[in-house]
C-alpha cells in the first residue's frame, strides 16, 4: 500500500493581515514571523524595513484609521480627542490641550482662537457650535452661550431681552419680544421696534454689557485656573 506525504501549507511571501507579519519558509513550511516593533515587512526585498524606507500599502483594518499612519479624529469628542494610528493600528487616544482643538485636515491640535470644531454639533441648544441662541419659552430673557458645541445658560439683565439677531441683550424700551409657534412647539422669537436707540445710550448700555462679559470671563478664568489639570488618556 502506497505511503501518502502528508500535504503542506502552500508558502505564501507575505502575511495578508498587516505589514508587521510575514512567513519564514524552510523546506516548503511557512513559519509566521513578526517584524520587531516600529519595522514593516518589505515583501519585495524579503525584510523588515523602518517606515521612512517602506510605505505599507495594505489596506486598514481598524475603522479608526482611515489611512495606516496618521492622526484621526474620535468621533462624538467636540474635537477634543484623536487616534494616532501606527501601521493601521491606533494607539492609546490622544487629547488636546485645554485651550486646543482638533483639526482633522492638519491632523494636529490648534489653538481655539485660530480653529473651530466643523464636527456637528449634538446639542440642539447649539445650532452652531459658537454663539449666543435664544432659549425657548423664556419671555427672550434667558439664552444659551455655545462653544464647541456645549451651551452654557445666561440670563439678561432686569430691564434687558435677548435679541437672537444681533445675539445679544438690548434694553426693554428699544426691543420687543413677540411670541411666536409652529406645530412642532412654541418658541419665541424677538421683532425691533421702529425705536432707535440714541448714540450715547446704546454705547453706555454695550459698555455695560461688554463689561459684565469681561468679568464673567474672568471669574472663569479664575475658576478653571484652580481646578487641577485634566488627564490625557
Amino acid at each position: 500500500m502506497p505511503v501518502t506525504e502528508p500535504q503542506r501549507e502552500e508558502c505564501p511571501e507575505e502575511n495578508g493581515t498587516n505589514c508587521k507579519k510575514y512567513y519564514e519558509c524552510r523546506n516548503g513550511e511557512p513559519t509566521e514571523k513578526q517584524c520587531e516593533r516600529d519595522t514593516l515587512f518589505d515583501p519585495l526585498n524579503q525584510k523588515c524595513e523602518w517606515p521612512d524606507l517602506y510605505t505599507c500599502i495594505e489596506k486598514p483594518e481598524r475603522k479608526e484609521c482611515p489611512r495606516r499612519n496618521g492622526n484621526f479624529l474620535k468621533p462624538n469628542t467636540n474635537c477634543r480627542k484623536y487616534y494616532e494610528c501606527k501601521n493601521g493600528e491606533p494607539q492609546e487616544v490622544r487629547q488636546c490641550e485645554r485651550n486646543a482643538l482638533f483639526n482633522p485636515e492638519t491632523e494636529e491640535c490648534e489653538l481655539m482662537e485660530f480653529y473651530t470644531c466643523v464636527e456637528k454639533p449634538e446639542r440642539k441648544e447649539c445650532p452652531r457650535r459658537n454663539g449666543n441662541f435664544l432659549k425657548p419659552n423664556t419671555n427672550c430673557k434667558k439664552y444659551y452661550e455655545c462653544k464647541n458645541g456645549e451651551p452654557e445658560e445666561r440670563q439678561c439683565q432686569k430691564n434687558a431681552l435677548f435679541n437672537p439677531e444681533a445675539e445679544e441683550c438690548e434694553l426693554m424700551e428699544y426691543y420687543t419680544c413677540v411670541e411666536k409657534g409652529n406645530s412642532d412647539y412654541s418658541y419665541l422669537s424677538t421683532e425691533p421696534e421702529k425705536k432707535r436707540m440714541s448714540q450715547k445710550k446704546r454705547k453706555l448700555f454695550e459698555a455695560k454689557h461688554k463689561l459684565q462679559e469681561i468679568l464673567r470671563m474672568q471669574k472663569r478664568r479664575t475658576r478653571r485656573e484652580a481646578m487641577p489639570e485634566e488627564c490625557s488618556f
